[in-house]
């Protein structure tokens, strides 16, 4: 993928400063996810610009300035048909993070990842703009909600039940390392859906497994409404399927990315009706999302008597 060489200069959006590495790391995004699109397309497999990438799209023609992720989503049946063939298609050293198959899960979120760390060889380097960081596009997976009114109450708070918990239990931890309260969520989760967690295996990939599996419950309905389990359930937002009936593409950046042909009522239900009034708010993770990694890297350079690269300020 081409940039031209001024887009990676930090500049002002909207009042917002964006630096250079965050321009970066938005290149690094698109090139994973030009990856993305090329297997889908090869397989016939739907994708759509999704959350904040949709709204960057409508309102800005690009990323949202104080924003620094990607999001896409798939309809169930095509994200199961991508899974399977990413484990296969996906460049070396590339991984779906937060897949259900791992035991390695930090959140509800599968997310196709670059690296499994910080990079700073050249052939890395050169591959995604100069960003040494590990980045990745996360995938929204939308299931069909049920359309009885008493089966969306129930599905809403077993399955929105079982991410909340899956959300605060900590990595690695085992049932009985956990305390009180949690351990009791646990117990009446696993007496609500009929299904005993392992004591001898790690809680938080089960409970992601569990999730995955209640939200895929109504796979097979003819229900008109979808949604992001693990997003919509606690504002109880539900999406017309018919949004995603066809596709319209809208600009991102110098690209043309794939959006539900009723965007604007995805946003609505989404955002609210004021959704092109922009608003800086920083929903789900902290900015920028490499932070961490960046505190980490400039003290192994410092450790090591080197100055921090200008070229990644």
């Amino acid at each position: 993928m081409i940039f031209d060489e001024g887009f990676f200069k930090g500049e002002e959006r909207d009042g917002f400063y964006i630096r250079p590495m965050i321009k970066r790391a938005w290149a690094a995004q698109l090139e994973v996810l030009d990856v993305i699109s090329d297997i889908c397309d090869m397989h016939g497999i739907r994708w759509f610009a999704d959350s904040g990438t949709l709204l960057g799209a409508v309102r800005h023609k690009g990323f949202i300035p104080w924003d620094d992720d990607v999001d896409i989503a798939m309809l169930r049946r095509d994200y199961e048909r991508f899974r399977i063939y990413a484990r296969d298609e996906l460049p070396e050293g590339w991984y779906i993070r937060n897949d259900r198959d791992s035991d390695n899960i930090s959140g509800a979120v599968p997310c196709v990842v670059n690296s499994e760390t910080v990079r700073i060889d050249e052939e890395f380097l050169q591959r995604f703009h100069g960003c040494p960081y590990n980045v990745g596009v996360d995938i929204f997976i939308l299931d069909v909600f049920p359309e009885d009114t008493e089966e969306w109450e129930l599905y809403r708070i077993l399955t929105g039940n079982a991410y909340d918990i899956e959300e605060h239990t900590p990595k690695r931890i085992l049932f009985d390392e956990c305390d009180a309260e949690l351990r009791e969520r646990v117990e009446k989760l696993e007496e609500t859906s009929g299904v005993r967690l392992d004591r001898t295996r790690p809680l938080k990939p089960q409970l992601n497994r569990l999730a995955d599996q209640l939200a895929a419950m109504y796979y097979d309905s003819d229900s008109p409404d979808v949604g992001i389990a693990s997003f919509h359930l606690n504002k109880s937002i539900r999406i017309p399927g018919s949004c995603y009936e066809e596709t319209k593409y809208l600009q991102f950046e110098h690209v043309m990315l794939p959006a539900p042909v009723d965007y604007d009522t995805v946003l609505r239900l989404s955002y609210g009706d004021d959704y092109m009034t922009p608003l800086k708010i920083y929903d789900f993770h902290s900015y920028p999302f490499f932070g961490e990694a960046e505190n980490k890297l400039r003290r192994w350079y410092a450790d090591n008597g080197k100055a921090f690269p200008e070229e990644f300020e």
